[in-house]
């Protein structure tokens, strides 16, 4: 196989797996180039072995020995709920990814020709909903150092989606719980010790990463960002470097 040959081959594994990594530049790939490594992000956010389970429930009367060995898989106890949660997880990974394209249009429209907002807001919603650290556009993030909404809004969706769809799982129960009418309201389920593990680690890290950003790199790689743009930098970077790979600093 020739050098070109390995370095695309690489690029495809690193799309799948969502590491983020490549050989060469993503914005140097083509539309359709592009689109295919966009597919690829979102096979492995969500993960070859739910979607695997998803369109085989679709089409497959399971066994009594695969029910409980794709139990055992996803962590459930009953097939019933495995179909709900995959069901679940479908919806998750769309509305986060819909709303994420929506608020990030607007801002792109301030960088590039509309056509191209509109694939690059739906690209940076996925890659970072993914955590797949993948940006369609020269220079990345970088090119946006200055922009608290948009790194907010990419923040967040990194934040969403390396949080978990046991957690997310745990909360829509429990909201679905809450915002039921009294009289037909089941009892509130408690949260999960894990979805609690989650949320109170991810905070403390990010936290903790943000004001160590803030303390070291206050006159150093934030030196000639302002107040505000050094906050919102260090907080970016706390989150978006425990898993995605996001960074607005070389």
């Amino acid at each position: 196989a020739s050098c070109a040959d390995i370095d695309l081959w690489f690029t495809a594994t690193s799309a799948t797996c969502v590491t983020g990594l490549s050989l060469i530049p993503f914005s140097s790939f083509s539309f359709w180039g592009k689109c295919v490594i966009l597919v690829l992000i979102q096979i492995g956010g969500l993960g070859l072995m739910t979607l695997s389970f998803s369109v085989l429930s679709l089409f497959t009367n399971f066994g009594i020995a695969d029910r409980v060995t794709a139990s055992k898989i996803l962590d459930f106890e009953y097939w019933g709920r495995i179909k709900n949660f995959l069901g679940m997880i479908a919806c998750v990974t769309l509305l986060f990814e819909v709303i994420g394209a929506l608020v990030l249009y607007p801002m792109l429209k301030n960088y590039f020709p509309q056509v191209e907002a509109a694939f690059y807001a739906v690209f940076y919603a996925i890659s970072a909903f993914c955590n797949a650290g993948i940006a369609p556009n020269e220079g990345g993030v970088l090119v946006f150092v200055h922009d608290s909404m948009f790194l907010w809004t990419i923040a967040g969706l990194v934040f969403a989606g390396s949080a978990g769809f046991f957690v997310w799982h745990d909360v829509f129960s429990w909201l679905q719980c809450v915002v039921t009418s009294p009289a037909r309201r089941p009892a509130v389920p408690a949260i999960s010790l894990h979805t609690y593990v989650v949320f109170v680690s991810s905070v403390v890290l990010i936290g903790v990463a943000a004001c160590l950003f803030f303390w070291f790199e206050w006159n150093g790689a934030f030196g000639k960002l302002s107040f505000v743009d050094k906050c919102v930098n260090c907080l970016f970077n706390a989150t978006a470097l425990r898993s995605s790979g996001f960074s607005t600093i070389d």
